[in-house]
């Protein structure tokens, strides 16, 4: 029963492409109540390559910074957290918007870690401790975005003032899934936080 479950799930996931602003949200970890701030959170099936089958949230604080950036005309956004100890514990993600749109509120179906060539899928990669998805398919529900002006002398199309988004990724094929949520607030431009501005 679970993986006739899971494998309706993901033929939810490969249907329809693009945005849909009227659809239903991806389902995922709801925010916490009350006030919100800065936080990126996620749970995952067993088997999940990605998740490892664990729920993590984590929060700013001396041992995760968290960086990101708007490009492209502010059609993709990419965040990270940089933690400190040991071992590789990183954790990414990249949103991208159907070419030629911004990345606004909606629902973005048909989402893919590498859209074929040609097609105008939106884009989505979450990955973290060395591991990502080969080939994905997912969605995600950008449910407020927030971006400020573009940096003098950066590459970057602008910065990442507020955004609230769920996404849900299936990796390689697998049935497994992971669900999450990030919540972003000013948070530092990905070269400030890794120290690499020019």
């Amino acid at each position: 029963m679970r993986i006739l479950a899971a494998l309706g799930a993901v033929a939810a996931l490969s249907a329809g492409v693009g945005c849909d602003r009227a659809s239903t949200a991806p389902t995922g970890p709801s925010a916490p109540p009350g006030r919100q701030s800065t936080f990126l959170r996620f749970t995952s099936d067993p088997g999940d390559w990605v998740g490892q089958g664990r729920s993590r949230t984590v929060l700013p604080d001396p041992t995760a910074r968290f960086g990101g950036d708007m490009w492209n005309d502010n059609n993709q956004l990419s965040f990270f957290v940089l933690t400190s100890g040991p071992g590789a514990r990183d954790w990414g993600l990249l949103m991208q918007a159907p070419r030629g749109e911004r990345l606004t509120p909606g629902v973005y179906r048909n989402a893919r870690r590498i859209p074929a060539i040609g097609s105008n899928d939106p884009q989505l990669s979450f990955y973290g401790e060395q591991r990502s998805c080969n080939e994905s398919i997912g969605e995600f529900e950008v449910i407020e975005a927030l971006y400020g002006p573009k940096p003098a002398g950066s590459g970057t199309s602008g910065t990442i003032e507020r955004f609230h988004a769920r996404f849900t990724q299936a990796c390689d094929g697998s049935t497994a899934l992971l669900r999450g949520e990030v919540f972003l607030t000013a948070i530092e431009r990905g070269c400030k936080a890794t120290g690499n501005c020019g």
